[in-house]
Parts: C-alpha cells; sequence; structure tokens
C-alpha cells in the first residue's frame, strides 16, 4: 500500500539513491545482485507459464491453465467467463475431475492426454512452488533498502518494479511510487539500480539458493578471467 508510507520516507530513499548511482558496484562481493535474483526467479515462472501452451495447446487456445501446489490440483479456467473453472485430481496416473464432473466428462476423455502432460510438467516444477505464491521480504545487504518479492512483483522500499524478467516479455518497465522524484530518478535506470543492489544469498528463497550460488561463482570466474586477459593483452 503506498498510502501508508511517509513523504520523508521517499526523501531518505531518494538520498540512498543517490548514494547508490555514485558509489562503485563491488564486483567481488560474495552477495548477489537484484537482477541476477529475478532473472534465476523469473525464468521459473517463465517455464511455468509455458506449461499449458508446450503440453496442452488445445485447452490452452480457450482455458487458463494453473496448478495448485498444496492440493496438487490442476487447474482449468474458461478465459471468456473466467468463473467456470475444472479442477482435475490425480490419484495414481487416474486423472479425474472433482466436484459435479458430469457436464465435463467428454472434456476429460477429450482431452486426457493433454492433461497428463500438463500435469506431470507442473509436478516436474514443485521444486520451486515457494516461488509461485511468494511473500518474502529482504533486507539489502549493501543499501537502506527493503526488497520485497510478492509473487510476480518487486519493491524496493515504496517502489514498485514490474520487470521484464517476470513477464517474458522484451525489456520495458511499468513503475509505480507515490513520489514524483523517486520515479525521475530511477526513470531509465531500472537496469542499474538492479545491479547495484545485493542481498544475501541466504535471505533468497531454498529453493534457488544453490543456483544462486552456483551463478554467483562463474559470474565472479568470469570476471577474474577477463581482467587477467586484460593484463596480458
Amino acid at each position: 500500500m503506498f498510502e501508508g508510507r511517509k513523504q520523508e520516507d521517499y526523501t531518505k530513499m531518494l538520498e540512498g539513491l543517490k548514494n547508490l548511482f555514485m558509489a562503485p558496484i563491488d564486483e567481488s562481493s560474495n552477495d548477489i545482485s537484484l537482477e541476477d535474483l529475478i532473472t534465476i526467479i523469473g525464468d521459473k515462472f517463465i517455464q511455468y507459464a509455458r506449461v499449458g501452451t508446450t503440453y496442452c495447446p488445445n485447452i490452452s487456445r480457450y482455458r487458463t491453465v494453473d496448478f495448485e501446489y498444496p492440493t496438487k490440483d490442476l487447474r482449468l479456467t474458461d478465459k471468456d467467463e473466467g468463473t467456470e473453472t475444472i479442477i482435475i485430481g490425480n490419484n495414481n496416473g487416474d486423472f479425474y475431475i472433482k466436484g459435479y464432473a458430469y457436464p465435463y466428462l467428454n472434456f476429460l476423455r477429450e482431452y486426457s492426454i493433454e492433461i497428463g502432460r500438463a500435469y506431470n510438467a507442473f509436478m516436474n516444477l514443485s521444486k520451486y512452488s515457494e516461488l509461485f505464491s511468494l511473500n518474502r521480504t529482504i533486507k539489502s545487504a549493501n543499501t537502506p533498502f527493503t526488497i520485497s518479492l510478492e509473487g510476480r512483483k518487486l519493491k524496493i522500499n515504496g517502489l514498485e518494479i514490474s520487470t521484464p524478467y517476470y513477464t517474458g516479455h522484451p525489456r520495458y518497465y511499468d513503475n509505480r511510487c507515490n513520489s514524483s522524484l523517486v520515479l525521475n530518478a530511477t526513470y531509465k535506470r531500472e537496469d542499474e539500480l538492479l545491479k547495484r543492489i545485493f542481498v544475501k544469498i541466504d535471505d533468497c528463497p531454498v529453493s534457488i539458493r544453490q543456483e544462486l550460488y552456483n551463478y554467483r561463482l562463474n559470474s565472479l570466474y568470469e570476471k577474474k578471467h577477463q581482467k587477467e586477459l586484460k593484463h596480458w593483452y
């Protein structure tokens, strides 16, 4: 809620942004940048979003394909109405419609193969299920900012950033903030902002920590190798 933040908080944020943009980036840090973090999280969201079109293209023309990990149910929602939802359960490989099934028995017969493929694809992503309902707050390791990860939303203090990493679209940003000065200070500098803010890997979601460690180690190795090449050439 933007309304709950005091305007003096944005004044402090502006000062923090000024210091951040002026300071050199610590290339040797063992922490992970926000850019790297949301790139990896975004990759999982993209994999999730593509299950429908990849594994059940006929169903996904008319219905939104989602998965409820707590109950392990496949949810197929009518795109036009947005209210009619078919919930499909799995009993040891036997897929069935939950609730009043009679009107949808032909649907189950016609699309059983696609349903099975989509179900298995979602289950293969179950390791990352925490990301798809993510609600996590992290303190920045190198700034006074607080980072909030809420599903597909990224918030830096009172600045909400809609990122291309979560949508899979070409790079653009749709930012929201109850401060024109903060919006102006970050306008067309989003890439730089995300590169400069670091968080500790141990504060990140458990399911991707090892991937983040590996990503950071590879990045540090590449930068060290590039410096060595410049030294010799």
